[in-house]
């Protein structure tokens, strides 16, 4: 919101200059930045909205945000992929200046009851290539990226399923020498063939513990536990049994703010230097059917802020480790 109004002063300073506000994120139901939008959009900020196409033929009931912004004319275009594949994404470009992304998608529970993450941030490949991203998901031209695509770089980004982020994570997995912490909404298993065997992330995660490496795992309760989500019920998930018998420490956390309330990160911290966000959970869908985005950046100072969240999480929901 804070900058949503930022721009909003700059087109009030310049009123004949482009300022533009693009973004791509999965729901949009919070009232404080869909009114913040319209009022941008009145002001002559170019606001494009790019959702989930579901949310345009609802069934369930928080899927409304995009009602209000067609009332108010704000421009929002929905997304499907096939096989009912979802546009995962919640990144937003800011006139081209700064990029903020990670797991919060436009929601009231996102804002005052979820356990979420938000970076922001001005590095221009980052820039650029999510821009490139936004206009290819707009329907522009699918070019080769030059911006932002070396794993081994300070800052790098893939966007799933026409780019292999799982591949980057196990590679990232099986360089890690001492510590792995992931705080995973979702983690039900990506697998793959890889010179004639198959393998998976969470198979890549126990192999980094069994060579050493400390691997720690917070998961939402209701996601990998029977449960019921407005209405809807889901069985129990037996992977987290399955990796505790393989000698991970999981933490299964139970977000009590709220009925529908979860521990929505989807960030992993390798060796106290490398974060891992954006909008990919870990299963099937996120690699193969969604629209996501997976961003790693090798900063320690910015490790240690995740890490302080990662330890909030564990005196939070399982004191005793």
């Amino acid at each position: 919101i804070h900058q949503i109004h930022r721009l909003m002063q700059l087109k009030r300073s310049a009123p004949t200059e482009r300022v533009t506000l693009h973004a791509a994120v999965f729901n949009m139901n919070d009232p404080g930045i869909l009114e913040a939008i319209i009022e941008a959009h009145h002001l002559g900020v170019e606001v494009k909205l790019i959702m989930d196409g579901r949310k345009f033929r609802p069934r369930y009931e928080w899927y409304w945000g995009d009602e209000r912004l067609l009332e108010e004319g704000v421009p929002v275009l929905g997304i499907m992929r096939m096989e009912d594949g979802a546009m995962h994404n919640k990144f937003i470009l800011f006139n081209g200046e700064y990029l903020a992304t990670g797991s919060m998608n436009w929601e009231e529970r996102a804002r005052y009851d979820n356990h979420e993450n938000m970076i922001i941030t001005s590095n221009r490949e980052l820039i650029k290539a999510y821009a490139r991203r936004f206009e290819s998901l707009a329907g522009g031209q699918k070019r080769t990226r030059r911006f932002a695509h070396s794993l081994n770089a300070e800052y790098s980004v893939t966007f799933a399923p026409d780019e292999p982020s799982h591949l980057h994570m196990a590679q990232l997995i099986r360089e890690a020498q001492s510590e792995i912490l992931i705080a995973m909404f979702t983690a039900k298993d990506v697998w793959w063939d890889e010179e004639g065997h198959r393998t998976s992330l969470l198979s890549e995660v126990i192999k980094a513990h069994q060579r050493g490496v400390e691997v720690t795992m917070v998961l939402d309760h209701d996601i990998h536990e029977a449960s019921e989500y407005y209405g809807i019920l889901s069985d129990d998930d037996p992977i987290d049994e399955w990796l505790v018998e393989q000698g991970i420490k999981v933490v299964l956390a139970d977000n009590q703010r709220n009925r529908y309330a979860s521990m929505h990160h989807k960030f992993v911290i390798i060796d106290e230097s490398i974060t891992v966000t954006g909008a990919y959970n870990w299963y099937y869908d996120s690699a193969y059917r969604n629209d996501e985005d997976q961003l790693v950046i090798r900063d320690s100072q910015l490790a240690a802020r995740y890490r302080d969240e990662f330890k909030s999480l564990l005196q939070t929901y399982a004191p005793h480790l």
